[in-house]
């Protein structure tokens, strides 16, 4: 078994702060399935050192890493951190340039993110169809899409995936972890007051009509209530996330464990611990600081500033800051004193401040895998860390920056006027002065003699750099070819000196595009798919009470024809417990196919007879508008009704309906 030895000075000062409060503070916690995990049990220090071994192995990995994610970061940030001369030189003159970052790994990475959100992330983003021949095994797993796709909103699950999609372009990896929570809060509803008849026909004949009788009324409560139910995302910082170091990044679920560091506080841990069962110990954290080790030594995070790695293990603010140690464990609970079980069980871990174990049990969930994904777009198949699409230009982007620095610097150079002086004939103060219109007055010895030209004189400075621009040029289109990030596909009008036909003009794009989709494909294998399905088996698992999705999209017009249902419907957790397979969305978004195409085909198929009567004519429609960009196309779509056989004939006799193609 791996293990942990703390032999820091801020561990040592942790863990007399916790040694203090155990002998002299008492807490009464009911710990799961029986386990002693008071913070000075022998079980609980055998899991503590066990998993902070674990997360060690993983940190000693992933730090070889942070020095790339920070020159990463620093090309995505366009700001440069200036050094003595040219801080020298903003301060004399805020106007005049600086360093400064070539945005092309920005515009490169922010062409890649969107065509890949505009992939997965719009309209609904988890689809799933039924299994089965029956009719209810069709409205089960439409139910079911209605029902993630709700979560989905709630939820905010779109600015967590575009975290993901984002880490994976510009890291190599981004994961995402995914929970089943339920969120509990207060409530105000109607208190509805009444009296029962006997009591009212009592007290309307005692009193008279000269007091009245009047009706109590109806008052406002508030009650606790389950707020939310369903499933949330958390996208996990790269310099946080320690993966199994000895599985390849795609085969994730076939590894011993999976951890990452979750910054959280005292005061919402504790307020967590209140209504979750799963927390405990949490009240023990208030004695110590409760930061991690893990976190501590992370100096390269440059979006940190200057991280905390000079802390001696007391809190340097009023805050209370608690690292947390997420550890997805795939165990054999007999080898370390969790239960008899002597076959693999995954296990879920929550480490507080490197020192207390806040939460431990099974995941037993029905779908048996760590609750993660990976999206790695780049990944070989063999590594536990694989290179990025920023990595790859990050030697033409730190080219790029080098030849416009050199190229200000230059510039500064010509236009400031480099002189040769000799201050025994010309006064220097006047010659420093940089104002325009300026006199400068000869010293004594000059004067009269006629030697002023002998006393300055303008360095010549040759401009060596005029060809930098045009280099430029050339490293901005070998990103541009490498990352398949063309100026069409950035949406930028191109540059050409001769005439180009739309034909040239589309091909290109689509070229382009369709290097960018097999990427963006990965990344829906990866992560959407893998997701939609957790996510689906969680809802049907956990789901406890009823409740009610909208109807309206695509499904709209399926529901209300054959099942009879309004733009509104009750769903309850047996109405959803159908086999179901996840759909895949990997087809061409906007960009990756010619519209012009997908129109002349509409065009041959809804003028042709017979082939109208093959093709689908108005999903081919539909399609082909989606491509133009024009969203929810089903909004557009008449509403039909289907009226009983008697009410028809009724408006037939009464002039008011008409067969099709009488009129």
């Amino acid at each position: 078994m791996p293990q942990f030895e703390p032999n820091s000075e801020f561990t040592k000062v942790q863990l007399s702060g916790l040694a203090s409060a155990l002998t002299s503070e008492k807490y009464d916690y009911s710990y799961p399935h029986g386990l002693d995990l008071k913070p000075d049990s022998e079980l609980h220090n055998r899991l503590r050192d066990y998993l902070m071994a674990r997360a060690m192995e993983s940190k000693s990995m992933m730090q070889e890493k942070y020095p790339i994610y920070e020159k990463i970061d620093r090309s995505l940030s366009v700001f440069v951190d200036l050094d003595e001369n040219e801080t020298e030189i903003d301060d004399d003159d805020e106007r005049t340039p600086t360093s400064i970052v070539v945005p092309v790994s920005y515009a490169s990475l922010d062409t890649l993110v969107t065509y890949t959100s505009a992939r997965f992330l719009t309209d609904t983003i988890f689809r799933y169809e039924g299994t089965g021949t029956e009719p209810e095994d069709t409205l089960g797993a439409i139910l079911l899409e209605l029902t993630v796709d709700r979560q989905a909103f709630k939820a905010n699950m779109r600015s967590e995936l575009y975290t993901n999609i984002r880490s994976s372009y510009a890291y190599g990896m981004g994961h995402t972890a995914q929970f089943w929570t339920e969120e509990w809060g207060m409530r105000t509803v109607r208190q509805r007051r009444s009296i029962p008849n006997q009591l009212l026909s009592l007290a309307k004949s005692i009193l008279n009509k000269e007091n009245g009788f009047r009706a109590p009324k109806d008052s406002k409560k508030r009650v606790r209530t389950l707020l939310y139910e369903g499933s949330r995302l958390e996208s996990i910082d790269p310099y946080k996330v320690l993966p199994d170091p000895h599985t390849p990044v795609q085969k994730l679920q076939e590894g011993e464990m999976f951890a990452y560091v979750s910054p959280t506080n005292f005061t919402h841990l504790l307020g967590e611990e209140g209504w979750n069962k799963a927390l405990f110990n949490v009240k023990w954290l208030n004695h110590f600081d409760a930061r991690s080790v893990l976190n501590l030594e992370d100096d390269y995070d440059v979006r940190q500033g200057e991280g905390m790695s000079d802390s001696d293990g007391e809190r340097t603010t009023t805050s209370r800051p608690v690292d947390l140690l997420v550890s997805f464990c795939n165990i054999i609970p007999n080898e370390l004193g969790l239960g008899s079980k002597k076959t693999p069980e995954k296990w879920i871990f929550l480490l507080a401040g490197d020192q207390v174990i806040v939460g431990a049990s099974p995941l037993d969930k029905d779908h048996n895998l760590f609750p993660v994904v990976v999206g790695a777009p780049n990944y070989d198949g063999h590594t536990a860390v694989p290179i990025s699409h920023m990595q790859v230009i990050f030697g033409m982007q730190k080219t790029m920056d080098w030849l416009i620095r050199s190229r200000m610097a230059s510039v500064r150079k010509v236009v400031h006027n480099m002189m040769v002086l000799d201050p025994y004939l010309i006064n220097y103060f006047d010659a420093k002065n940089p104002k325009g219109g300026k006199i400068i007055l000869a010293r004594p010895p000059a004067r009269g003699r006629g030697i002023l030209d002998k006393g300055i004189h303008q360095l010549k400075v040759q401009d060596v750099t005029t060809g930098h621009m045009v280099d430029m040029g050339y490293w901005d289109s070998m990103i541009k070819q490498v990352l398949a990030t063309t100026d069409p596909v950035q949406g930028v009008p191109r540059e050409h000196t001769g005439d180009i036909s739309a034909t040239e003009f589309e091909g290109t794009r689509v070229s382009a595009a369709s290097r960018i989709e097999n990427s963006a494909n990965i990344l829906g294998n990866q992560v959407i798919e893998q997701l939609a399905y957790m996510i689906a088996k969680d809802t049907q698992q956990f789901m406890s009470r009823d409740t009610y999705v909208k109807t309206v999209g695509d499904w709209e017009d399926t529901l209300r024809e054959q099942y009879g249902v309004g733009d509104r419907m009750r769903v309850s957790p047996l109405d959803i417990l159908q086999d179901f397979d996840v759909v895949s969305k990997m087809t061409s978004p906007k960009g990756g196919v010619n519209a012009q195409s997908l129109i002349q085909m509409f065009q041959v198929v809804a003028g042709s007879e017979i082939l109208s009567q093959t093709f689908d004519v108005e999903k081919l429609a539909e399609v082909t508008f989606q491509e133009l960009g024009i969203k929810s196309v089903g909004s557009f779509k008449r509403k039909t009704r289907i009226l009983p056989d008697e009410q028809v004939a009724q408006g037939v006799e009464a002039g008011n309906f008409a067969p099709v193609g009488a009129v």
